[in-house]
């Protein structure tokens, strides 16, 4: 199977003579509403670390069924063991500040959970 990497130089010359005219047909289908939904959405900066866009709108906060189900000790090694997964693939999968980013909260829900404990909130252990 052909890769896009695999294109001969004709092949991408002929291509960067049709890209223009995509551009052109696609400003043509795209009406006024539609491009101003998609312009709103490349401008618009998500916030991919404490509000991630795949889970807005469900009922429940993921790391709130954590704390409800697991004890303290348990979501805090289920956190640990998302900060080394984060850690062994930053600079390799995704954005390296957005992974080293999820290491921060994470390890800041961890040092939220240990203060807990130790008030007296978290006590399940």
């Amino acid at each position: 199977m052909a890769k896009v990497t695999d294109i001969n130089s004709r092949d991408k010359h002929e291509l960067d003579a049709y890209s223009g005219k995509w551009v052109e047909i696609g400003e043509k289908l795209l009406t006024p509403k539609m491009k101003a939904e998609l312009l709103e959405k490349i401008n618009k900066q998500e916030d991919l670390i404490n509000q991630p866009q795949h889970y807005q709108g469900k009922t429940l906060e993921l790391t709130d069924v954590y704390q409800d189900f697991f004890t303290a000790d348990e979501v805090i090694n289920k956190y640990i063991m998302d900060i080394i997964k984060y850690a062994i693939r930053y600079r390799t999968k995704g954005l390296i500040l957005e992974n080293l980013g999820k290491i921060k909260k994470l390890s800041q829900m961890c040092i939220e959970i240990e203060k807990n404990k130790t008030k007296g909130l978290n006590d399940k252990t």
